[in-house]
């Protein structure tokens, strides 16, 4: 689904009432709360990382301050305190925008739709992209150096 702008998203439409709607009719369907993601910068014309969020990565991996990407596969960073999120956010748009240049739009695509089917982010990269998520961190890791 393509939403004009997050809070068109967040706000129009999951704090009015068609979504408990929406919600109503095909919540039945889902194994699990589905999981949304929000490609704002998509939206904006923002194309990659900006300098400053390079260079607060390649500080992060740099201190021995980098998540590692195989702890990120949870369902949201909800839990996490501020600046930590904010790593774990410029960690996994960093991959993603890795994934892109590499391997292009539609092995991003072919990923997006592993995930659900293998229920585990380091076998929908096999499948799709060829290679593990491990040797896809160490890649990332080596473009921050």
């Amino acid at each position: 689904i393509r939403w004009e702008t997050v809070e068109s998203h967040t706000v129009n439409f999951r704090q009015s009432p068609k979504f408990q709607e929406f919600r109503g009719l095909v919540g039945g369907f889902f194994a699990q709360p589905p999981v949304a993601e929000h490609f704002e910068r998509e939206a904006l014309g923002i194309a990659g990382l900006h300098a400053q969020e390079r260079a607060e990565l390649a500080d992060a991996a740099a201190r021995g301050g980098w998540l590692p990407l195989a702890s990120l596969g949870g369902a949201s960073f909800a839990g996490l305190d501020e600046p930590t999120a904010r790593l774990a956010y410029l960690e996994s748009y960093a991959c993603v925008e890795r994934i892109l240049r590499e391997y292009g739009r539609d092995r991003v695509e072919r990923l997006s739709e592993e995930v659900p089917k293998t229920r585990s982010i380091d076998r929908a990269i096999q499948r799709a992209l060829r290679t593990d998520l491990a040797r896809l961190e160490a890649q990332l890791l080596a473009e921050l150096d």
